[in-house]
């Protein structure tokens, strides 16, 4: 049975954490140098903004897509499993230009600034996106698609502040609907930033296996 491109990057993620452990180990790499790679758990969001007062409703699609939805190296790997590469538009390629800058400057900031970088490319052709055809299907909301949301469609309008380990949302969006759990939001924000962190992961250390896997066309 042949893996489907989402389970060649699960095996392919889990292969380089292993490879960052046994350096670390073997003393090749420091162990400051692991840090880089910890994936955000439950523990490290600390409080929602305002005290979780005056929270927009969860994913209103509409209002999610109307902008530029980026597509992480998971999106991506739905869509093309699920026949749906005709939706993805744009490539990796000046995201990895700006993550070679990092690696020149020996700059490890890229790991503590994820959602400034996702926030910064929304307008640039930095990623992969939906493209029209693309936005329109996932604003049917068909059952079909219910399984490979986007992630930045799921956690709309929420994401997570690094810099004060809180959930938080833009104040200029308002978003109609039942108002979700904090615990909700949580689960769906901390997914979203964990895909963006394997994201600058691979993308800045692995990309020649990300091209073998089936990648190729978007790097």
């Amino acid at each position: 049975m042949q893996l489907t491109l989402k389970a060649k990057l699960d095996f392919l993620w889990q292969d380089f954490v292993a490879f960052i452990d046994q350096g670390v180990k073997e003393g090749q790499f420091a162990k400051e140098f692991k840090d880089n790679f910890k994936t955000l758990t439950r523990q490290e969001v600390l409080s929602v903004k305002n005290e979780g007062k005056n929270m927009p409703a969860l994913r209103a699609n509409e209002e999610a897509i109307a902008g530029k939805v980026i597509l992480t190296l998971n999106d991506v790997a739905n869509l093309v499993d699920a026949g749906y590469q005709d939706f993805i538009d744009g490539d990796y390629k000046g995201f990895m230009l700006m993550l070679e800058k990092y690696v020149e400057n020996q700059d490890s900031t890229v790991f503590n600034q994820v959602n400034a970088s996702m926030f910064e490319m929304s307008g640039n052709h930095y990623m992969p996106f939906l493209n029209e055809k693309g936005k329109m299907a996932f604003t049917s909301k068909s059952d079909e698609l219910s399984e490979i949301i986007p992630a930045s469609i799921k956690c709309a309008p929420y994401y997570f502040d690094f810099v004060n380990k809180q959930i938080s949302w833009q104040d200029d969006i308002v978003f109609k609907g039942e108002v979700p759990s904090v615990e909700d939001v949580a689960v769906k924000v901390i997914d979203a930033e964990n895909e963006r962190l394997r994201d600058i992961s691979l993308l800045m250390f692995n990309a020649e296996n990300l091209k073998i896997i089936g990648f190729n066309n978007y790097l």
